[in-house]
C-alpha cells in the first residue's frame, strides 16, 4: 500500500499499518487478529501489510517490527515496536470518539 491509497482510507476507516523485517512476527500478529475478525471488523479497522517506502517513512516504520494505528482523521493513534494484544489495540478504538458515536443506538 501506498500514501495515495492509505490516504483514501481517510474518514471511512481505522488502519493498522504493520511492518517487520521478520516473517514470522508479522505473520503472528496478523493470526492473533484473524482470529476474531468480527472484533476489528466492527470497528472499521482494516490491516495492511506489504507498505511500501512512502508510507514507511511517513511513519517512520524503521524498527525491526512496527505497529502503527491510524484513526479515520488520519493521525496516529497508537504505536509498538513488538507484537500487540488485539484487545490493547480494541481498547484504544473504543476510546474514540468516532467509535463513541458509532457504538451509540440510533
Amino acid at each position: 500500500m501506498n500514501l495515495k491509497e492509505l490516504n483514501e482510507l481517510e474518514g471511512q476507516k481505522r488502519v493498522l499499518l504493520l511492518q517487520s523485517k521478520d516473517e514470522v512476527d508479522l505473520h503472528n500478529q496478523r493470526e492473533l487478529f484473524d482470529r476474531s475478525p468480527k472484533s476489528y471488523q466492527d470497528r472499521d479497522l482494516v490491516i495492511v501489510t506489504g507498505l511500501e517506502d512512502d508510507v514507511i517513512e511517513k511513519y517512520e516504520m524503521n524498527s525491526e517490527f512496527d505497529l502503527v494505528l491510524i484513526g479515520k482523521d488520519g493521525g496516529v493513534k497508537y504505536r509498538a515496536h513488538g507484537v500487540a494484544n488485539p484487545d490493547k489495540i480494541y481498547s484504544i478504538i473504543d476510546q474514540m470518539p468516532s467509535r463513541q458515536k458509532e457504538m451509540r443506538p440510533n
